[in-house]
């Protein structure tokens, strides 16, 4: 039994190393933006305009607001007088968590398909999952695990790589699955998993080994419900780990900065 562990508890969702916090992969990749700025302003929009909600003040209720010295005190006593505004300042959000939740029902189907294939047990895939039973019939020889968890004590970091193959070389594979994508944090997030899988290979939550060490990784792809699925291969693997770890650092540096700026 390994000194790692996983707490899931109500919204804390925690990997440790002999009970000390370890940074989480997937939190990695945010140090690279995603387009996004456009996407919230839309969604804010389509709001507006599908109820068309007017507020004659508004604009300058919301200057007064930035000038106060307390903006957001003071934004909330806008929501507060016009739930309009609250509701389109929210919109981008509350599409979010939907697509979020959503995301979690993906996951879910993929990982029961995955298990299913590695335990030779009769499995109907959700039709939510398709394409991706489609792109598995194609590329995948064998899979190899699914929602495994794994660390680098190196790093510090952990995390949960969503699957792993072989494909029709033998040669090893990691993946990830997303809801939207890809986007380069992506696939960062996947050069993480695969130094962590390489180091001390795979476990369970409570930090029962289930993988010795893997090798690296031949290839990284990352596997959007909607979108295209694209494989880093060759050079670009080995990029790909280098940039991890260069968005990790990145990341440490920004949280030693946040806290001398929060004091």
């Amino acid at each position: 039994m390994s000194d790692y562990r996983f707490i899931n508890e109500g919204k804390q969702h925690l990997h440790t190393l002999r009970g000390r916090p370890l940074t989480g992969v997937s939190t990695v990749g945010n140090v690279i933006s995603k387009p996004l700025t456009w996407w919230a302003a839309e969604c804010a929009a389509v709001e507006c305009l599908e109820h068309g909600w007017h507020i004659p003040t508004i604009r300058a209720e919301y200057e007064a607001a930035v000038k106060s010295g307390n903006k957001s005190a003071e934004i909330k006593k806008i929501q507060a007088r016009h739930p309009e505004f609250k509701a389109a300042r929210f919109a981008h959000n509350v599409k979010k968590e939907k697509a979020a939740d959503e995301g979690t029902d993906y996951h879910a189907c993929v990982e029961g398909f995955i298990k299913a294939k590695i335990a030779g047990t009769p499995f109907t895939p959700d039709p939510i999952i398709a394409k991706f039973v489609e792109w598995s019939d194609v590329k995948v020889k064998r899979f190899l695990f699914s929602e495994c968890h794994t660390y680098s004590e190196p790093l510090w970091i952990g995390g949960i790589a969503d699957f792993g193959y072989l494909n029709n070389k033998d040669e090893f594979c990691v993946g990830d699955c997303k809801r939207s994508g890809p986007y380069a944090g992506q696939y960062l997030q996947v050069g993480g998993y695969d130094l962590a899988l390489s180091e001390t290979g795979g476990f369970t939550a409570d930090g029962a080994q289930l993988h010795q060490p893997f090798p690296p990784a031949l290839h990284h792809v990352v596997c959007p419900s909607k979108g295209e699925y694209l494989m880093l291969d060759g050079r670009d693997v080995e990029e790909n780990r280098k940039g991890f770890k260069a968005c990790l650092e990145l990341y440490r540096t920004l949280e030693r900065i946040n806290a001398i700026i929060e004091g």
